[in-house]
């Protein structure tokens, strides 16, 4: 599974470069058995019709919002309206693909039937259809808001509002205001771009309900906010932006009251605070009972405490959810200071961590992005005196409004109330300067827009948001990242809904009060599919599936504390709740139950349990001999997973008889090939790969083991020196200087021969993960031990078998890449006790036969190479040199079009007297002769760490580095040492290291000077003193490296290099404490004891 992260601290931004390779996890869910529909049918019993619009109120919403209006507004109605219309022509083109459905075939129980011409208005003949069709128009280009149980009901469309309440007793509806909310003064005329409607807490102690009445707000084209009783009694209006209103949300706040209303308009956010909100819209619906007509006077009378935070450049968002404070920590704030403009220069000067107020925000740029801000500390002296006296009663903020009244009337706080106003009373409207918000983290993506973000109640800290490319994508704010995604939902809307459990619990001894536990839902609807579907955000899974009317709306109402104007204790049990809407004014709850949440597995799973539970018994006590009650087993399972565990239950868990194991997983794969012609879904499908291949390696390993229990040839077989030659294409003169290197390469190999791998552990060098079997025909391995090379190869190399059955029974099956063969090979003969000089024509066909596997056959030549070249198995890696090398030039002179080309390159320059040079086989001659050249520089005393990747990473003066730190931790006079490559002839053949030094300096005349040596010995000395701890030895080192020094005399510019390096290296700074020592002014240079010691 993929994962979009964003990183949680600083301004970074995340680019989705392949949409396609975001979570798509449960986006494709499909239903293989004949059993969906029932279950569909089930499912759909969770919606069920409780109200019902009337067909009389339908008809006289239609008729009020289809009146006259101006000409500017039906321009922009008829717009929007030719969207539905768009979108219902352009369904059938619709190629998305559907997620989590099967072939749906009642989409269009719904559609208006396009042959018909008389007007909707007048069909008779049926009914339903006749109120579908002549509601859809105006329902879906509707904005749609309620408030409880359904309690109120509001539609806004294009200037016009309609109110409609529910009577408790009897659950009917009935239109309690229509009415216009634009003003007559406007030009142009302006339209209605949001809906918010929040009640306000009741104030009254002895009041059971929860609110007294509700407040209506609406977003205008032309920056303006309004707000209305849910009767149609205007309260304030007030010019909030310079461009139109986007969205309007409530929600948890640092500002007074623990609240704000945020107003989105195109250019910045701005906040209201609750407390002042709640003041103020009490005050103006009080002020006009009492009689009270001039709106701007009600609105001096109570002032509206608003922030105003401008979005950066290139930020262009159309919504937003408030996500409620948040706490930094000091990872956050370092984090953003070092992000800053500042750098790693920047300050942090605070002595707590901030509280930030936290938005996330949909759009084009970014696609979803998080903004922080902390809302300004200088509030007016009344908002702050509330907030105070708040703080001390948590409980009941909004209840302090008669008291505070009462404790202070110098600062006019009747006049909000509406008792004795007085002009000098009247407070000065203020609006704090404008800030930038800055977005603390995005997610952007240049083909996706952000179109809607749903927020989930506030204690889960997931949003869901809908885009243009027909996705819903759920986002943990927490973490600000990306956690999955549903593909195919043009259009979609969403709402959020919490299942309680009904069973008793104990309370935990950290809760207060005893909580019930709750399960969240994600419900998305599909209109283009009529489709109403509800996820579970405890695993993911899909619990809810039904048909509905494509041309209705979901209504999502939220969590009451979250949309309630003042806080109340009570509102905490008030869970959110999804209702739908039809065309035909009929009114559906969703309710889904708490126990969909922990479906985890279907009943099948929970049978397949207890079998797995029965096996693992049988496995334990080791029951399985003859695998017949195990078998019995695996063929009762019904899922996948279940089979998929039994199995390696099986081969995980036993000491198994592979030789009986073998025809028991021909049954099994014989078994599950038919479990999948009958389900044919993805799993089974796999799972057959899955099964064919630890089949096949079985095969494998029982071949291998057969292998092993045969006699080897152990007789060593002559063979002319000249034949050798020519197969490995070489001079013999050649072929014998290698093999006498490599028989004097003494390379003490303490390995063993271990027993065979038991099957266990031969499988799992392989990986058999699904997503590896079913992208290639090759297998992977994932481990390329010595011991699977030793078990691969051990037996052909011996002669245990023909090299063309073990190429038939044991490559071909195993079907591994020629790299991964090379790899095993490689680990294998590095590691090899064994000497094969005797065997090469042998290993020469077996190597050209392994670099055969793969089309590319160079693949495997540069795969031996790499293992050569980091090989410290100098002996074993010449002679596999030499027959890569062998195989590189039977590769070079097999191929036709290569013939053909050099041939014609040969009769071209026929004429020049030019050597013929093949420049791979000169790269492998320069491999063999380093590897000669090592394995005498090797012969030294001591243990030298040599291979050929670090002669190419060092360079030219790699051997005289290497002899360098040789004679740092070898015993011998520098005079001489510097003699016997003065004069190679004073050479004591009795003394092995002389010798070797001597075969050496032939081997290298030019880098190996005596001059170039020495200075290498001398560094390398001075070098080793600096790191020892004994000082006897550190200080013979140093003594050994003025001797080679001394020995430089005549090479002057060579000594004065040397011993410049040397001290500024590494004698420049302890004498540099000395003298500071010697001289110091204060405590701060180090004492004697320090400097002895880094002086050593």
């Amino acid at each position: 599974m993929y994962v979009i992260r964003v990183n949680c601290t600083g301004h970074v931004t995340h680019y989705v470069r392949d949409v396609s390779r975001v979570v798509y996890q449960f986006s494709v869910y499909p239903i293989y058995n004949e059993g969906f529909f029932q279950n569909k049918h089930k499912m759909g019993k969770d919606l069920k019709a409780i109200y019902a619009l009337t067909e009389q109120q339908l008809l006289l919403i239609q008729r009020y919002f289809m009146s006259d209006t101006s000409d500017y507004v039906n321009e922009n109605v008829d717009e929007w309206m030719t969207d539905d219309d768009s979108d219902d022509s352009s369904a059938g083109m619709d190629t998305e693909n559907e997620a989590g459905v099967a072939d749906w075939t009642d989409f269009g129980s719904f559609d208006v039937d396009a042959n018909d011409p008389r007007p909707a208005l007048i069909r008779k003949e049926s009914k339903d259809f006749k109120k579908g069709a002549k509601n859809s128009r105006w329902l879906q280009g509707s904005l749609i808001s309620a408030i409880g149980n359904m309690d109120l009901l509001v539609f806004a469309h294009a200037q016009k509002i309609v109110s409609i309440e529910k009577n408790p007793s009897d659950n009917t509806f009935q239109i309690i205001a229509q009415f216009n909310t634009t003003d007559s003064s406007w030009s142009p005329p302006a339209y209605i771009r949001c809906l918010c409607v929040f009640p306000l807490s009741c104030t009254r102690k002895t009041e059971t309900s929860l609110y007294d009445w509700s407040a209506i707000a609406v977003g205008m084209s032309n920056g303006y906010v309004r707000f209305f009783t849910e009767k149609g009694l205007l309260l304030r209006s007030d010019h909030i932006a310079d461009s139109p209103i986007e969205e309007i949300r409530l929600g948890r706040s640092m500002m007074a009251g623990n609240q704000e209303l945020a107003v989105l308009s195109q250019t910045d956010l701005t906040c209201i605070e609750g407390l002042s909100l709640y003041v103020a819209l009490k005050t103006a619906k009080s002020q006009l009972a009492f009689g009270e007509i001039d709106i701007e006077k009600v609105a001096a009378h109570a002032k509206l405490n608003i922030e105003k935070l401008k979005f950066e450049s290139g930020i262009n968002v159309v919504d937003f959810g408030i996500s409620g404070p948040l706490k930094a920590t000091w990872f956050d704030v370092y984090s953003a200071a070092t992000l800053s403009p500042q750098g790693y220069k920047a300050k942090v000067e605070r002595s707590s961590l901030p509280i930030y107020s936290t938005y996330v925000f949909a759009g084009r740029s970014p696609y979803v992005g998080f903004g922080w801000h902390t809302p300004g500390a200088s509030q007016n002296v009344l908002s702050d005196a509330l907030y105070v006296l708040g703080n001390k009663k948590k409980k009941a903020n909004f209840k302090l409004t008669s008291s505070v009244a009462s404790s202070m009337p110098s600062f006019g706080i009747r006049s909000f109330l509406g008792m004795g106003v007085s002009r000098k009373d009247q407070p000065i409207v203020e609006i704090k300067p404008s800030v930038v918000i800055p977005m603390r983290s995005s997610i952007v993506d240049g083909k996706r827009e952000g179109e809607r973000i749903y927020m989930a109640p506030s204690k889960y800290k997931l949003a869901a948001v809908t885009d243009s490319l027909a996705r819903v994508t759920l986002i943990d704010i927490r973490t600000r990242h990306m956690v999955r995604m549903w593909k195919g939902y043009r259009d979609a809307r969403c709402a959020w809904l919490e299942g309680v459990s009904t069973l008793d619990r104990k309370k935990s001894r950290y809760e207060l009060d005893l909580q019930p536990s709750t399960a969240l839902f994600l419900v998305i609807f599909a209109p283009r599919r009529g489709l109403l579907e509800a996820w579970s955000m405890q695993n993911g899974r899909r619990v809810f599936a039904s048909t509905v009317d494509r041309h209705g709306r979901l209504i999502g109402i939220p969590q009451l504390n979250d949309h309630l104007l003042g806080c109340d204790e009570r509102t905490a049990v008030h869970l959110p709740s999804v209702f739908f809407l039809s065309s035909d004014g009929t009114i559906y709850h969703l309710w889904i139950p708490f126990h969909r949440a922990l479906s985890d597995e279907s009943d099948s799973a929970i049978h397949d349990s207890s079998i797995i539970k029965e096996i693992n018994d049988l496995v334990k006590n080791g029951d399985v001999e003859n695998f017949s009650t195990w078998l019995r087993f695996f063929r009762a399972l019904k899922t996948v997973p279940a089979m998929r565990e039994s199995i390696d239950i099986l081969w995980r868990n036993c000491d198994i008889d592979c030789y009986i194991f073998s025809p028991i997983m021909a049954s099994v794969l014989q078994h599950v090939e038919s479990y999948h012609a009958v389900k044919k879904s993805p799993d089974s499908h796999n799972f057959v790969i899955y099964i064919a291949t630890i089949s096949q390696l079985l095969d494998v390993y029982v071949c291998l083991l057969k292998i092993d229990t045969e006699q080897p040839n152990t007789t060593n077989e002559e063979f002319e020196k000249a034949d050798i030659a020519k197969k490995l294409f070489i001079d013999k003169e050649m072929l014998n200087l290698c093999l006498e290197r490599i028989s004097k390469c003494s390379t003490e190999n303490n390995s063993v021969n271990e027993k065979n791998l038991t099957f266990v552990e031969f499988i799992s060098h392989f990986d058999l993960t699904q997503a590896t079997l079913a992208a290639s025909n090759q297998r992977r391995l994932l481990k390329k031990t010595p011991a699977l090379g030793n078990l691969l190869f051990d037996g052909v190399l011996k002669e245990r078998c023909t090299i063309q059955h073990f190429l038939d029974h044991v490559i071909l099956q195993l079907g591994l890449s020629g790299n991964d063969l090379a790899d095993a090979f490689c680990a294998y003969w590095f590691s090899s006790c064994d000497d094969f000089v005797h065997r090469l024509p042998y290993i020469l066909i077996l190597c050209k036969h392994l670099s055969e596997v793969d089309s590319d056959e160079q693949s495997w030549l540069t795969k031996v190479e790499r293992n050569i070249l980091n090989s410290q198995e100098l002996g074993p890696a010449l002679t596999l040199c030499l027959v890569a090398r062998a195989v590189a030039y039977t590769q070079k002179h097999s191929s036709p079009n290569k013939i053909n080309s050099n041939d014609e390159l040969n009769d071209e320059s026929h004429h020049e007297d030019w050597d013929k040079v093949e420049l791979t086989l000169e790269w492998w001659d320069l491999l063999s002769r380093h590897l000669q050249c090592m394995i005498v520089l090797k012969a030294l005393p001591g243990s030298l760490r040599v291979c050929l990747s670090d002669l190419i990473s060092d360079g030219p003066a790699y051997y005289r580095e290497q002899i360098g730190k040789w004679s740092a931790g070898f015993s011998l006079d520098p005079e001489h040492f510097y003699d016997i490559f003065d004069d190679p002839t004073i050479v004591n053949p009795k003394i092995k290291w002389e010798v070797t030094i001597g075969e050496l300096r032939k081997l290298f005349p030019i880098s190996l000077s005596p001059e170039l040596v020495i200075c290498d010995c001398a560094w390398e000395c001075i070098g080793a003193w600096r790191r020892h701890k004994d000082k006897n030895a550190a200080y013979k080192l140093l003594e050994k490296a003025v001797n080679f020094v001394e020995l430089l005399g005549e090479a002057g510019i060579l000594q004065h290099g040397i011993c410049f390096m040397m001290w500024n290296t590494f004698l420049r700074h302890p004498f540099r404490y000395i003298y500071d020592f010697l001289n110091r002014k204060s405590s701060k240079f180090k004492k004697l004891e320090d400097c002895r010691m880094d002086l050593a």
